[in-house]
């Protein structure tokens, strides 16, 4: 069955204070750690410090080398291979980068970016900067339409509160309110809250805007601002999801239970509890109804335990920062205020550090057999499941003729079982020929008759768990999409490890296997 679900698109901002941060590269890969956590689909950096020395550096720490784009002042990440950024020429000034936004296999239609680093120190370098920025969009060679445009960055002022930079920029004004939404304000107050928090800013001001032409921001579905450590930088990260119409309809993918869930305590009790339930229910049906039943229970299971544990460490960390906004709107200066903030700042920069330490946990099989040091692979492991794959049209089987496709869903389904049918078919074999081969086998090359009967003795079930143990956990060997650590957990219960060894020793002795076999 095909869906034609929105396309999330979580599109986020950073000034990032250098994210090369050369004298301190353990900072520097616990922040990038976290910014793949926050499952961003593409981020525009500010203050990126990524010269032409340190940008293969940066290109290492994110798994799309080809989908970076820099300059000296700014930076475009894609964290997924489906979203591909293509560099715009607009201008020669570092402080601006735009890219042409596309996806792999076109499930929706192409937009633009603009990330913008606006001059912090001189009124008059920033208004010149605006001033020329408008005359360029609103050129008639302007490469970028104003009407699917997203322009986000560091502005360095203020558009809630009186300051001189406003007064000098009014054509850029006027042609923010004309063309675009301020993505932080739809369905929230967010835009009113400070993104930049430094010691000499005695009343923290809102200087960083994610703003979306008329159209795009008519499909932003939420928004943040979220405190980062102190120690990556003094900024917040800016961001705007996006329900991006698709282009075409697309199918759910196939389901993966998360190994990580098989090393908490409170899964495993659960899981007990529940097979133990589960078991003696089953009794009337054959061992091979009974194990596809019991894992088809499971997955269920799993799904349920997986949706709560993924919404409950990120809701603890929705409420911190909202209560640390609740503090913020208050701008009270007493020491009573100073001093919630100042533990909310701790308690969500732990939970951020603690959310870096969990993905290293998660990454460090496949770090250690690919003998990376990197966190690149990070993304790859944890976002691989959420990715999707479109086929435009497959070839009939039956034809011999490379033009005869078709890219109508339900003839697609049928050219693929009518592909699969064929590749997975008995063929015939001539047995004069298997005979030639085997009379080459000498007596000395032949199995003994102990290694014959070792090789067909039942299995044990030392031999399911030894087996399913030494197997990586992050595979799965059927469509049930449960690993070979969940079957270990399934293994060693006490009322399921008899109906499993009698269901392998069965399909060995050529009883009967389970349906999904």
């Amino acid at each position: 069955m095909l869906h034609t679900k929105p396309i999330i698109f979580k599109m986020g901002s950073l000034n990032c204070r250098g994210l090369i941060k050369t004298a301190l590269p353990q900072t520097r890969t616990d922040m990038i750690r976290h910014l793949y956590s926050q499952s961003l689909s593409l981020l525009a950096v500010q203050e990126s410090h990524a010269t032409e020395t340190h940008q293969p550096t940066l290109n290492k720490y994110f798994p799309n080398q080809n989908q970076t784009l820099w300059t000296s002042d700014c930076g475009l990440i894609s964290f997924s291979p489906e979203y591909q950024i293509q560099p715009i020429p607009f201008t020669n000034d570092s402080r601006c980068l735009a890219a042409k936004v596309t996806h792999s296999t076109n499930l929706f239609h192409p937009f633009f970016v603009l990330v913008i680093y606006a001059p912090a120190n001189s009124p008059t370098a920033r208004q010149r900067f605006f001033n020329n920025l408008t005359a360029n969009l609103q050129s008639p060679d302007s490469p970028l339409p104003l009407d699917n445009l997203v322009i986000l960055g560091d502005f360095n002022y203020s558009f809630i509160s009186t300051n001189r930079t406003l007064g000098l920029i009014g054509e850029w004004s006027r042609l923010l309110s004309s063309h675009f939404t301020n993505c932080l304000s739809i369905n929230s107050d967010n835009y009113l809250l400070p993104t930049f928090f430094h010691a000499v800013a005695h009343h923290p001001p809102t200087i960083d805007h994610i703003f979306a032409s008329h159209s795009l921001s008519q499909t932003v579905q939420s928004s943040s601002v979220e405190f980062l450590s102190p120690t990556w930088t003094d900024h917040c990260l800016l961001t705007s999801t996006f329900h991006l119409n698709p282009s075409v309809p697309i199918g759910k993918g196939v389901w993966r239970a998360n190994p990580l869930y098989t090393s908490h305590d409170f899964f495993q009790t659960s899981l007990d509890q529940h097979l133990t339930q589960l078991v003696p229910s089953l009794n009337s049906y054959t061992p091979q109804v009974q194990w596809e039943k019991i894992k088809l229970s499971v997955k269920r299971f799993i799904m349920r335990y997986g949706k709560n544990h993924s919404n409950w460490r990120s809701k603890k960390l929705k409420t911190l920062q909202s209560g640390r906004n609740a503090l913020i709107r208050t701008k009270s200066d007493s020491p009573s205020i100073t001093h919630q903030i100042a533990w909310h700042n701790k308690l969500i920069a732990h939970l951020q550090t603690e959310l870096v330490t969990i993905s290293q946990i998660r990454s460090h099989t496949r770090w250690l057999e690919n003998s990376e040091k990197s966190p690149k692979y990070l993304a790859s492991k944890i976002r691989s499941r959420q990715i999707r794959q479109n086929m435009a049209a497959l070839q009939n089987p039956a034809s011999t003729l490379s033009t005869d496709r078709s890219s109508d869903p339900e003839k697609m389904k049928q050219y693929a079982a009518s592909f699969y049918q064929t590749l997975f078919a008995k063929e015939p074999i001539q047995q004069a020929s298997v005979d030639t081969i085997l009379s080459h086998i000498t007596p000395s090359e032949r199995l003994s008759p102990h290694q014959q009967c070792q090789l067909t003795r039942p299995y044990t079930l030392q031999d399911l768990t030894q087996q399913a143990a030494r197997c990586s956990t992050n595979s799965s060997p059927g469509l049930d999409g449960l690993g070979y650590s969940y079957l270990s957990l399934l293994f060693s219960h006490s009322l399921v490890a008899p109906i499993v060894l009698q269901v392998y020793n069965d399909a060995l002795s050529g009883k009967g296997f389970p349906d999904s076999w």
